[in-house]
């Protein structure tokens, strides 16, 4: 053990610490957000979707082809529905703490001047998990997630729904 780690290693063991504190922040109001409606109308459950362009009526000078990205709003959601469209949050929000963790305990070894400890080798073994395993998993779990949702959506009647089309989001996926 190194009785002086450099500066840099100090310095980006105290960088991902804040970055693991603002994920931790970040992440928490993400998933209240979806969990109980924070910051908007509680009343309101905002997911997004894609629609057919034809079933759409875009105003004049749009042109678009294939899927059109949108956001619904769900009029008094279900605290289950809410509960489901909570899980794909939570889960990168969990992987990503995860990983910020592991990754600052590297870093942290470095910093106290030993980067060579056998504890690092499955640190890093578990880091290259999340990416190979975690992430993809996540994804699909999210995809899944919001197919069933949608799927709930056209039972939902029109009255207690209303979709918003997001034109930046819809422009830049072109």
């Amino acid at each position: 053990m190194d009785p002086m780690p450099s500066r840099a290693a100090r310095t980006a063991y105290l960088v991902l610490t804040v970055i693991f504190w603002f994920a931790v922040l970040a992440g928490l109001i993400a998933v209240l957000h979806r969990l109980v409606g924070l910051g908007q109308d509680s009343g309101f459950l905002t997911l997004p979707a894609t629609v057919n362009v034809a079933d759409v009526g875009l105003p004049d000078g749009f042109e678009g082809g294939g899927p059109l990205p949108v956001n619904v709003d769900i009029r008094d959601p279900s605290p289950t529905l809410r509960a489901i469209a909570t899980v794909p949050v939570f889960a990168w929000w969990a992987l990503t703490l995860v990983g910020l963790w592991f990754l600052r305990k590297v870093v942290r070894s470095a910093a106290h001047g030993d980067p060579f400890r056998a504890s690092n080798v499955s640190r890093l073994r578990w880091l290259g998990a999340i990416f190979l395993l975690g992430f993809p998993l996540a994804t699909l779990i999210g995809v899944a997630i919001l197919a069933a949702i949608a799927g709930v959506l056209a039972a939902i009647p029109p009255a207690r729904r209303a979709a918003r089309v997001d034109v930046l989001r819809a422009v830049t996926t072109e």
